[in-house]
């Protein structure tokens, strides 16, 4: 499976959300682009994209926001599950009231991702 979006709480996207499930399943970079999460419900173009949080079980993850001639999207690093009884992490992507600090890249400056949602 690799990644996959889903609005938090709900089965379905919706048409505006403040926060996303992102499964995650095998360990490594992964980048979403704006465009995925403006389809599973999530704008951060008119949230900002410094006012994205992402955690895992309750614990705040680092988040790499990238905005250049090629597009908007962000990449973080991804941990396959250690547990038994499930087959996939979940973190969590929020839209939250207090900026946070994020950097911009020239083109070519980003991560080959090795799953990439565009």
């Amino acid at each position: 499976m690799g990644i996959g979006l889903v609005a938090h709480g709900c089965s379905q996207p919706v048409a505006s959300v403040q926060a996303l499930k992102i499964l995650v399943d095998k360990e490594g970079i992964y980048r979403i682009s704006a465009e995925r999460l403006s389809s599973a419900g999530m704008d951060i173009r008119s949230i900002g994209a410094d006012h994205l949080q992402l955690s895992l079980r309750g614990i705040e993850q680092s988040l790499h926001v990238v905005s250049d001639e090629d597009g908007l999207w962000f990449e973080f690093y991804g941990q396959e599950r250690e547990l038994l009884y499930s087959a996939e992490n979940i973190y969590i992507l929020n839209a939250v009231n207090h900026k946070f600090i994020f950097s911009e890249t020239a083109s070519g400056g980003s991560v080959d991702p090795i799953e990439s949602m565009e």
